[in-house]
């Protein structure tokens, strides 16, 4: 195979890869929201829900391993794609499942899942190639744990700030044909380090506001210097007299 060709086939698995991504997440939502269309007996592929070539024996296995994390766990679901945003430092996010705590928590307690279509090795001991995160995480290990562990203790800490959402508990749900049954990953308590970005994040953002001020002061000053050359050195340009008796 050509260079060409080689390239033409992982972007069309990653495409297929991402299509049926978003259709697990998509039904997963449906089956939270609209319960009368995804009952727990009903691990089969609906015909509605089927790929865009009618191929559903792809999403099959995910599906029943979803079908089981829910009949293992009986999640209490409180909001699905849950749309966040830190107006502070102008981060957004989609958080895929909000669930309630199990009983016996507090009842302010939430747990975040997040739905993970994927062949990669999730957990915490994936290796890691000798990378580390960019700073001022550079203690972490750069892996795919890491990063999922990151994002979701950042909506955590948006929940709780802006939302008045506790969070007791962060996961992972790793659905894939190549493993026999699902992963529950659980994530760690990563606060301290997303202070630690959100700091610099601020510090970054308030020097882009030094700069977007200082190009606004840049632009006005030129005006003016344009201004004074139109009308002569030394000479300010001044109001008509039909102004004047304004």
């Amino acid at each position: 195979m050509t260079a060409d060709e080689i390239k033409t086939r992982w972007e069309t698995t990653r495409n297929r890869a991402t299509a049926l991504g978003t259709l697990l997440h998509e039904r997963i939502e449906v089956f939270y929201n609209r319960p009368e269309r995804g009952s727990e007996s009903r691990a089969e592929t609906p015909d509605d829900d089927k790929g865009d070539d009618g191929d559903e024996s792809e999403l099959s296995p995910e599906w029943q391993q979803f079908i089981q994390f829910q009949s293992d766990h009986r999640v209490v679901p409180y909001r699905t794609e849950l749309r966040i945003y830190d107006p502070e430092t102008r981060v957004a996010g989609s958080v895929d499942l909000l669930a309630f705590g199990r009983v016996g928590d507090d009842d302010d307690a939430f747990v975040i899942f997040d739905w993970k279509r994927s062949a990669k090795d999730l957990s915490s001991t994936a290796y890691d190639y000798g990378r580390a995160c960019a700073p001022p995480l550079t203690q972490l290990p750069d892996t795919p744990h890491t990063r999922y562990a990151l994002q979701q203790n950042l909506y955590a800490y948006i929940l709780c700030k802006y939302y008045f959402k506790r969070i007791d508990r962060m996961y992972l749900v790793r659905l894939s044909s190549t493993v026999a049954n699902y992963e529950l990953i659980p994530l760690p308590n990563l606060q301290s380090e997303i202070e630690l970005v959100l700091t610099r994040r601020k510090r970054d953002l308030q020097r882009l506001r030094r700069v977007k001020g200082v190009c606004v002061t840049g632009v006005l000053l030129a005006s003016l210097l344009i201004a004074i050359r139109k009308h002569g050195a030394g000479r300010m340009p001044t109001s008509s007299s039909s102004d004047r008796s304004l």
